[in-house]
């Protein structure tokens, strides 16, 4: 072979090579902002990802709940908004109704069994978020208690009558000991502890169209009486206080989270307590409604890289990731219904209540201005 023509091939070789490494493809650059799980556990779930998908780099902002809903609003109005954004349940239909939340409903449809939470991903029949973490309320009793009232400490509330007279029997505000709690104090709180009752009765707070009120229903009205009948044995107490005060053995029953759980093992690890299900309006009635809400995926409708974006979203709500979170949190519950079966819930059935409840759990009204109609009707 003639020096020319084995030039010739060399340079061809040589500037194939040279141009394809000019031209090569740079990784797809996501921003996920997140508020829940932690920096670096959520490191640990991101570097997982990136060794899966090499052509996606994430970029990881930590949030705070107290600045991290204004921080994403000031971003979507300087168009610098992230491609992922984990949401509270309560703020979808906000962001949704406004178009700024990518519509992903036919890419969900082969997952929406196998979540709770939908109903606060949709606005309008469509769906804007991939369900993350959940969180419902149930009832916590004291079983000591119990007994020194004379209860079965091994039957807890089963209607609001054997509820209420748990707490008259169990009230004792001069030793310092209170039948039930009743939260105060907190934009959220009242809400979330009182609407179960009214749910449970049959009672909503907006009517099915979202246009009027209801808060007037006779079923309603039947549930505010029985709160306030209920709170004449109660601590009337901002929610952190009650939470410590259960802990601490002076507070006979209270609704509250999976967060209590680990509170309580850090306060009162000896604490004889239960766990039981919302109880209901009465004897023969539907089963107790409690209060859900969680934590939810959404990809901005500007976003330059939707389809990585949305596989990003699909990594870390998939099963195994969800279970690293809730494993190494222990106060929080996983979105999926099919984790009830995971190894988790075996070392730690007691928690297995909450994954229960939620299948008997509402939130608020999925409407855009919630948080104002909270605020001009708090209970």
């Amino acid at each position: 072979m003639k020096m020319r023509t084995l030039k010739a091939i060399l340079f061809t070789f040589l500037l194939t090579f040279f141009l394809s490494c000019s031209y090569a493809e740079e990784p797809v650059t996501l921003t996920l902002w997140e508020f829940s799980a932690g920096e670096s556990l959520m490191r640990n779930l991101i570097d997982k990802f990136q060794k899966e998908n090499p052509d996606i780099k994430v970029n990881l902002q930590q949030l705070t709940w107290e600045y991290g809903l204004d921080k994403f609003v000031m971003s979507l109005a300087a168009g610098n908004a992230p491609d992922v954004c984990e949401l509270g349940t309560t703020w979808i239909s906000k962001f949704a109704s406004s178009g700024i939340l990518l519509d992903i409903t036919e890419n969900v449809k082969d997952v929406k069994e196998k979540y709770f939470l939908w109903d606060f991903a949709s606005y309008d029949n469509r769906v804007y978020g991939i369900p993350w973490l959940a969180g419902t309320r149930v009832v916590f009793y004291n079983k000591d208690l119990f007994i020194k009232a004379g209860l079965d400490p091994e039957r807890p509330p089963q209607t609001w009558q054997e509820l209420l007279d748990a707490a008259k029997k169990i009230h004792d505000p001069k030793k310092g000991i209170w039948g039930f709690s009743v939260c105060a104090g907190e934009p959220e709180s009242p809400w979330q502890e009182f609407l179960p009752f009214a749910w449970s009765n049959g009672a909503r707070v907006l009517s099915p169209d979202l246009k009027k009120s209801a808060l007037d229903s006779p079923q309603m009205v039947e549930a505010l009486k029985f709160y306030q009948s209920i709170s004449r044995y109660s601590l009337i107490e901002r929610q952190s206080q009650i939470n410590e005060l259960f802990a601490e053995g002076k507070i006979g029953i209270q609704i509250s989270g999976s967060w209590n759980m680990r509170l309580i093992s850090r306060i009162n690890p000896g604490l004889r307590f239960g766990l039981s299900f919302i109880p209901r309006s009465s004897e023969g009635g539907p089963e107790g409604i409690a209060f859900s809400g969680g934590e939810l995926f959404v990809i901005t409708k500007n976003s330059r890289h939707p389809r990585e974006a949305l596989e990003l979203i699909r990594f870390l709500t998939a099963r195994e990731n969800v279970m690293e979170v809730v494993s190494i949190q222990q106060n929080v519950i996983p979105a999926q219904r099919e984790t009830i079966d995971e190894p988790y819930y075996k070392q730690y059935p007691e928690q297995k209540i909450f994954l229960s409840q939620l299948e008997n759990a509402l939130g608020p009204p999925n409407h855009p201005k919630w948080t104002d109609i909270r605020k001009l009707s708090r209970p």
